[in-house]
């Protein structure tokens, strides 16, 4: 056994294996600080050290992980009108006998917690409604993140750039008056990267693209927007980070993609490589099958019904992703009583309230489930018990919400929600409050 240090309680073999185990490169500075022994360790077998770690941060798919990394240092990250091959651009490699730069590892560090999170979100929504920490395991994970990955390095080669990205001061747009050129001018090198992609894992990287765009669509529908393929695309251009990044914040960053060009990035290439037009790959049978292999709670049913329904299962724990799903967060007012959905002026007060990025449909239901008697927040509900529940409880919970928020009490209509006047007058809607039970008949 060999001791850089006599003092130093551990021999340098053991020093070496606890470093190649720590999980992430942060960990690794922090250890080799401790002593001049540990330090010493580490300046004797650096590569294979970092190696370890990175492999530890990212997993399995450190090959293609490694490639968005240097590709990301690469010339083509900034300038993507010169002429190039791909033969030219950093490939996949076997990682066994690489050298990790300090940059590779930088950049390894900053984009892992990005397809990890992704990964959370995926799992959350489609392997185990009750954890928001992923719960595939390695045979769903693997395949997850080397798509990701993939795409990400497709990104890098044609897509576009935030301007804050690089540091240039010319950098101040994001090109899109070049962007049908270079689209034209790269297409033979789009289809031969995508056709690069080994057979049997092209499906694999379809899943990634098609779970990157419905998370996309569900930013449109939780900002009230209606989903649009073609922004969806030229927002995923990008990047992962910024799909990831629209769906935490739905912030500037969405705002101000909204503003940019409607170009198609990846669906326009993919039909020379499917043999067929993505949408209708997306609804065959094998465009239907999930990174996951195994679903948990797949035959738990709902508390109020009984139906199995799965992961369709909501409850405090995950009410706010009802947000973006197109057939609840967007249609909320038809959950109103009687006419009331028909009333413009009171639906257009209600989704501007929940469509505001600030808003939380956590909060709404909870203070909706407290409102009500013989319904539990922590049961296990499925949609139409859900929109049953609305049904009952969303115009008590929009009352108070106004009254909360500074709004006049008005005079009741004699025919509340029932009002046929307040459906094609919106001064009549405005004037008196339709938000209460009839008192009249019908009119």
């Amino acid at each position: 056994m060999i001791r850089s240090y006599t003092s130093f309680p551990l021999d340098d073999d053991l020093v070496d294996r606890i470093l190649t185990l720590l999980p992430d490169f942060s960990s690794l500075r922090s250890a080799i600080r401790i002593s001049k022994a540990v330090h010493q360790v580490f300046q004797r077998r650096p590569n294979s050290i970092i190696r370890a770690v990175a492999e530890n941060l990212v997993g399995p798919s450190l090959p293609q992980a490694l490639r968005v990394a240097r590709l990301q240092q690469h010339s083509i990250a900034k300038d993507k009108r010169g002429d190039f091959t791909l033969d030219e651009l950093p490939a996949e490699e076997i990682v066994q006998n690489v050298v990790l730069t300090s940059t590779d590892a930088q950049l390894l560090a900053k984009n892992a917690p990005v397809v990890h999170d992704l990964e959370d979100l995926y799992s959350w929504r489609n392997k185990d409604r009750t954890s928001k920490v992923s719960k595939l395991s390695e045979h769903e994970s693997v395949p997850f993140h080397r798509a990701i990955y993939r795409f990400w390095a497709y990104q890098v080669i044609f897509g576009n750039q935030l301007p804050e990205e690089y540091d240039d001061e010319d950098e101040e747009d994001f090109h899109d008056d070049d962007y049908d050129e270079l689209y034209e001018t790269n297409h033979e090198k789009r289809v031969s990267f995508i056709k690069s992609i080994p057979d049997p894992e092209h499906c694999e990287f379809l899943r990634g693209v098609k779970f990157l765009g419905e998370t996309l669509a569900w930013v449109e529908t939780a900002t009230g927007l209606h989903p649009n393929l073609t922004f969806e695309q030229y927002a995923m251009s990008f990047g992962p980070k910024v799909v990831l990044d629209s769906y935490r914040t739905g912030g500037t960053t969405f705002d101000t993609l909204r503003n940019g060009r409607r170009v198609l990035f990846i669906w326009q290439t993919l039909p020379e490589v499917l043999g067929v037009n993505y949408v209708d790959w997306m609804l065959a049978p094998e465009g239907q099958v999930p990174f996951v292999t195994q679903v948990n709670g797949a035959a738990d049913k709902c508390q109020r019904c009984d139906a199995v329904k799965g992961v369709e299962l909501w409850n405090i724990s995950n009410f706010s992703h009802l947000k973006g799903m197109a057939y609840v967060g967007s249609t909320i007012a038809a959950d109103l009583p009687g006419r009331l959905s028909e009333n413009v002026y009171e639906c257009r007060s209600l989704h501007a309230c929940v469509k505001k990025r600030a808003f939380s449909w956590e909060i709404m239901m909870h203070q909706m489930f407290n409102a009500a008697e013989g319904w539990n927040e922590n049961d296990w509900l499925c949609i139409d018990c859900i929109s049953a529940f609305r049904k009952e409880h969303l115009m008590g919970w929009w009352v108070n919400r106004k009254l909360a928020g500074g709004s006049l009490l008005l005079e009741d209509c004699w025919y509340g929600y029932n009002c046929r006047t307040q459906v094609h007058k919106e001064a009549h809607a405005s004037k008196l409050n339709h938000l209460c039970a009839p008192t009249r008949g019908d009119a």
